[in-house]
């Protein structure tokens, strides 16, 4: 059995605000979500939790070049989750099956 976090109703609308200002961004680093939602550095855990929400939603890429976070909104951006995947897929119990887009 799987331990869930169950998600507030604040969290819902928390995570709502920050997924539409990804999908109004190209690259978001946290300080500027955190500046987005008003939050200081002491929030950052809060933070990477909404992050792990979204992404279990949407495809969401953490872009290391410029230390921030994108949603997946193009046929590039979906082979770079692709790829990111193959990269970890020593971490997952069954081998990825993908079809080439």
């Amino acid at each position: 059995m799987e331990c869930v976090k169950p998600m507030t109703e604040n969290q819902k609308i928390i995570g709502n605000k920050l997924y539409s200002f990804l999908m109004h961004n190209d690259i978001v680093t946290k300080d500027e979500m955190l500046n987005y939602l008003g939050w200081d550095r002491k929030k950052d855990r809060q933070l990477r939790d909404l992050l792990s929400l979204i992404g279990q939603k949407v495809p969401l890429i953490a872009v290391s070049s410029d230390n921030g976070y994108k949603i997946a909104k193009t046929k590039d951006d979906l082979q770079d989750v692709i790829k990111l995947l193959r990269a970890n897929e020593d971490k997952y119990d069954y081998p990825l099956q993908f079809t080439n887009y």
